[in-house]
């Protein structure tokens, strides 16, 4: 989208959507930044309304930090990058919404962060957030894999270090494994003290909850724990196989983004920490990049 005819500003807004935030990003015409905003998750899979909510209330922030008035939307090209864009039926259901942009092209969070990353050019990404997935684009072909959620997938996620380590806290209430000071310390934050308490505070929670606990198993494993560190490495191994996979079929340069990513690389072997350079650019200007295609 150019500048239209009687001299009317246009601007391009990108959206990354995540099964933890939102994250809105403004910019004009030049490539300048003049606004950004910041929602709730807005995993598709949680449903449509609940996203579509986080991404007017995250673009609105936005243009208000920008001192653009809602009117200005008319004049917009909106990428959106969403967890969850995969699935069916919430992608045909997000498309049937009439948003108040000029333009609007929806694609998934990994889309967006393989065009931030290697800034639109070929190159190979795993975003290590709530979730898992791992993306490469090469001489105008892009391939997707990973990305199957907590229950079926999601090895390398911020959820998954989670799940593991509520496991692990039941298998020790079973007698079935020694405790640590790791898992009792989870005991004490949630606020539990037998295997049916804890069932009964977590079997309906979703990925985002035990995202949530990620900080804390990298803090127990910094400090040796055997339990945390099993579950660290076994996040590790399970990102190196897509690695290996990613560079099976195009070795070109790959990153890892997400909030459990830096966390996660130290524990890669060797062989795995030289092939990953950092991000060029976020997934919300990855989202601009794809807006500005439009």
């Amino acid at each position: 989208m150019n500048e239209t005819q009687n001299n009317q500003k246009c601007f391009y807004l990108g959206i990354d959507g995540g099964g933890t935030k939102t994250k809105a990003r403004l910019e004009d015409a030049d490539g300048t930044l003049l606004g950004e905003g910041l929602a709730g998750p807005s995993n598709l899979v949680r449903g449509t309304a609940q996203a579509v909510d986080a991404f007017l209330t995250a673009s609105n922030m936005a243009f208000k930090e920008a001192g653009l008035d809602s009117s200005q939307q008319l004049n917009t090209s909106v990428c959106i990058g969403v967890a969850g864009a995969t699935v069916e039926p919430y992608l045909s259901e997000l498309k049937q919404w009439s948003s108040p942009f000029q333009a609007l092209k929806i694609t998934t969070d990994l889309h967006i962060a393989l065009a931030g990353a290697h800034k639109g050019k070929d190159g190979a990404t795993i975003i290590m957030g709530t979730g898992f997935c791992a993306g490469i684009q090469y001489t105008g072909q892009y391939q997707e894999i990973g990305g199957h959620g907590l229950l079926l997938g999601d090895g390398g996620s911020g959820a998954m270090l989670g799940l593991k380590s509520i496991r692990l806290c039941l298998e020790a209430l079973d007698g079935v494994i020694a405790h640590t000071t790791f898992t009792r310390h989870l005991l004490t934050k949630l606020n539990v003290e037998d295997a049916h308490a804890l069932v009964t505070a977590t079997i309906n929670q979703p990925p985002a909850f035990f995202a949530t606990l990620a900080p804390d198993v990298f803090a127990f494993a910094s400090q040796q724990d055997p339990l945390a560190l099993s579950v660290v490495n076994d996040i590790a191994r399970f990102t190196e196989r897509y690695i290996v996979r990613l560079q099976a079929i195009k070795p070109v340069p790959l990153s890892l983004i997400g909030g459990i990513s830096r966390h996660i690389f130290p524990y890669l072997a060797s062989e795995f920490q030289v092939i990953c350079k950092p991000p060029q650019l976020t997934p919300d200007q990855g989202a601009v990049i794809l807006a500005r295609e439009m």
